[in-house]
């Protein structure tokens, strides 16, 4: 169903052209990218290295960003250090948000509240902070959070939900990945936690997802799975630069990589180079890229997760708790058969609980029902 990028391939393309790439965005007036420092940040301190060693965490990322590409030019006012005033997170109508359901709310109210006043019980919160919104980082800390600061901001909602997996490489013994848009739930993320005592070789954990109004399928929800950073055998950092410099080296191409399809874009919107170079962006537009696969825009980041992410652990290293089957749903059933075929955990959830038996008894239930819904499909008796 979606294209395949190897560990090897993304080493390449960070190893060979990530230099490249980041000179092409120079020519092409994309300077503020900031390629090749984009994931990088200030180390962290013994203390907040011992409050994370072990332990399970809560990894999110903050960032201020505009609610779409058409908005991207609206920025917020900043100080002479570069940081967001206190007045434009306090602002309510801010026309970032405009035409969006986040109009009538501060930007403290949308992204910093929900997870400001979370219970984390024995969990620690673990934020990745924009490099122009570190006059929070005392707010943050009074409350608990380890903070992490990047080097940079985030261009759009790129890099910024990105920073978050970079927990993926984290000495923790579990990372839970959220959104700081919502607060935290414990037994939400204890419900995938808990899937790991079934494999000990696993390395992530997810909800069974199922395909949107859109025909979009997001495999990994970039805001509700767990990994265990123990089972991790790559650096996170290399693996989405790499998928990123991929993505803009072949921006230039009819389709966002080599060999997809078009996915329902029309071609007679895609403006050649020749054009590009005299409007504002040069970069493609993300109604001329494949759904969701415009670097710096939403959702880039579940992209990585579907297309690397998914692919990397699909080797009997992921456990998918089976909420939500849906037997018309196409795009789920292939999801559920390639981990099947694969060797993956497949936990049915009985009376609203995941139905913890053996991994074997497991698989060959999901595997009857999967058959069977597969035939109904089918129209086969």
């Amino acid at each position: 169903m979606y294209p395949r990028y190897s560990k090897k391939l993304l080493e390449v393309m960070y190893e060979d052209y990530l230099m490249e790439a980041s000179k092409y965005l120079e020519r092409t007036g994309r300077l503020d990218y900031h390629l090749l420092s984009s994931f990088e940040h200030e180390p962290l301190s013994p203390e907040d290295l011992d409050r994370i060693r072990g332990r399970k965490i809560v990894a999110m990322s903050l960032f201020f960003k505009p609610s779409n590409f058409a908005r991207r030019k609206v920025q917020p006012q900043t100080d002479h250090e570069g940081q967001i005033l206190e007045s434009e997170l306090n602002r309510v109508q801010h026309p970032i948000w405009e035409n969006s359901h986040r109009h009538e709310r501060t930007f403290f109210q949308n992204y910093l509240n929900p997870v400001l006043e979370s219970d984390f019980r024995d969990w620690v919160p673990v934020l990745y902070l924009s490099s122009n919104l570190r006059h929070l980082e005392p707010k943050l800390r009074e409350a608990g959070f380890v903070v992490i600061r990047m080097k940079h901001e985030s261009i759009a909602e790129c890099p910024g939900a990105l920073w978050r997996y970079l927990s993926f490489n984290l000495p923790c013994e579990y990372t839970y990945l959220q959104d700081t848009d919502r607060p935290f739930q414990a037994q939400r993320a204890e419900r995938l936690i808990k899937l790991f005592e079934l494999r000990p070789n696993a390395a992530i954990s997810r909800p069974l997802q199922f395909t949107s109004k859109n025909g979009e399928m997001a495999l990994i929800l970039g805001n509700d799975f767990a990994v265990r950073p123990a089972a991790v055998d790559f650096d996170c950092s290399r693996s989405i630069l790499g998928y990123i410099t991929l993505n803009i080296l072949h921006e230039d191409r009819l389709t966002n990589f080599c060999h997809e399809p078009v996915a329902g874009r029309d071609d007679a919107k895609v403006e050649p180079l020749s054009k590009r170079s005299q409007r504002g962006h040069f970069g493609p537009l993300p109604h001329e890229r494949v759904g969701h696969k415009c670097y710096p825009y939403y959702p880039f980041d579940e992209q990585w997760l579907k297309e690397v992410v998914y692919y990397h652990f699909s080797n009997g290293r992921m456990i998918t708790l089976m909420q939500g089957v849906r037997p018309d749903d196409v795009t789920q059933g292939f999801d559920i058969a390639h981990q099947r075929k694969h060797g993956n955990l497949l936990v049915p959830v009985v009376n609203g609980k995941p139905h913890q038996t053996s991994p074997e008894a497991i698989t060959r239930t999901l595997g009857q029902r999967s058959r069977r819904q597969s035939l109904s499909r089918l129209g086969t008796n």
